[in-house]
């Protein structure tokens, strides 16, 4: 028998994060600080595809929902707690609190209670003011080119960024009607900014379309969702994760640009993103291998005489591997070596 509430839930694996800045130490207060670079800072096996020092990755975002991949939050951390108070500048969705006290719970509180509903300043909170709390987007895409099959992490506080994701999603979205498993450029870019009147220059975040707008229009409609890893799982917001603050970056403080209200879709399921079926595995490497090759969606459809290739191919009992050997037949495509697909 399923459990409910649980049974039920998918979720994609966390493969790891991508950074944007290193830690340094201050050699006067001994305290680490996160220095902004300018490239990502990755891991081996994304340094394998994108290089040692990329400035640019290519993702695609893993649903429609901006609140899944990439929420944005006031969060405050403690390194004895983990998470100890999360908002929208208006209101608190959790506070850990001293019921002595009533007041954040700090490490010498003993007795400590989670609250909900308190009010959240935002910019003007204290706690934010000392450097406590700050504002926090969690990024979270796809690297199809990149080994394994889950999400990509990336985090940052940054006043900027988190405008130009969040303009970039929406400028995407009504260009294309759409920005989930669309391939996507992820940037990051010097911007001149002139806080308190003084002119500098920043590292930021561009999002961008790899295909030409021609190419995606062909593509299918997608309305498959999974649930994503929660972001505070398994570990905080470290200071490497993010830029540096606001106020050494001369950033304004104030309430982040709200993220863009999902549009609904109505078309089939995105076969990406059904896991729980057999041969789930094969549509990604099915069309892995059509991109591969340079064969759109479009002309996988005009190929196969198929609409769906899901309802009118594999519901009607043949395969993907059968699928593949008849596009690479008509377009006289030499395989490469034959890799079963699940």
């Amino acid at each position: 028998m399923p459990i409910k509430g649980v049974t039920e839930i998918r979720r994609w694996s966390r493969l790891g994060k991508i950074r944007l800045g290193v830690k340094e130490v201050s050699p006067k207060t001994g305290n680490p600080y996160p220095r902004a670079v300018d490239y990502f800072v990755c891991p081996p096996e994304v340094q394998q595809v994108f290089g040692e020092r990329p400035k640019q990755l290519r993702i695609m975002l893993p649903t429609e929902d901006p609140d899944r991949f990439a929420p944005q939050w006031y969060k405050r951390y403690s390194s004895l707690r983990g998470l100890t108070c999360k908002g929208d500048g208006e209101a608190c969705l959790m506070r850990l609190v001293d019921k002595r006290t009533g007041t954040f719970a700090h490490r010498e509180a003993q007795d400590v209670e989670i609250q909900e509903g308190l009010p959240c300043p935002g910019g003007d909170c204290p706690e934010y003011q000392a450097k406590a709390c700050r504002r926090v987007m969690n990024l979270m895409f796809l690297l199809p080119e990149v080994p394994g099959l889950g999400i990509w992490q990336l985090d940052t506080s940054s006043f900027y960024t988190i405008t130009a994701i969040n303009s970039g999603v929406e400028l995407i979205r009504k260009a294309l009607g759409r920005v989930a498993m669309v391939s996507l450029l992820l940037d990051i870019v010097p911007q001149e900014v002139a806080p308190n009147g003084k002119k500098k220059t920043v590292w930021v975040l561009r999002l961008g379309i790899a295909q030409t707008l021609a190419e995606i229009m062909a593509l299918p409609p997608r309305t498959g969702e999974l649930m994503l890893p929660h972001p505070e799982v398994p570990e905080p917001v470290g200071a490497e994760d993010l830029f540096p603050s606001d106020e050494e970056n001369g950033q304004p403080a104030g309430p982040v640009v709200p993220p863009v209200q999902a549009q609904p879709q109505a078309a089939e399921a995105d076969p990406l993103f059904i896991i729980d079926g057999p041969g789930s595995a094969g549509w990604i490497s099915f069309w892995n291998t059509m991109a591969e090759n340079e064969i759109s969606a479009q002309k996988v459809y005009e190929v196969l005489r198929v609409k769906s290739l899901r309802d009118d191919w594999v519901g009607k009992g043949r395969t993907l591997e059968q699928a593949r050997q008849v596009i690479f037949g008509a377009l006289g495509i030499t395989p490469p070596e034959t890799k079963r697909l699940l």
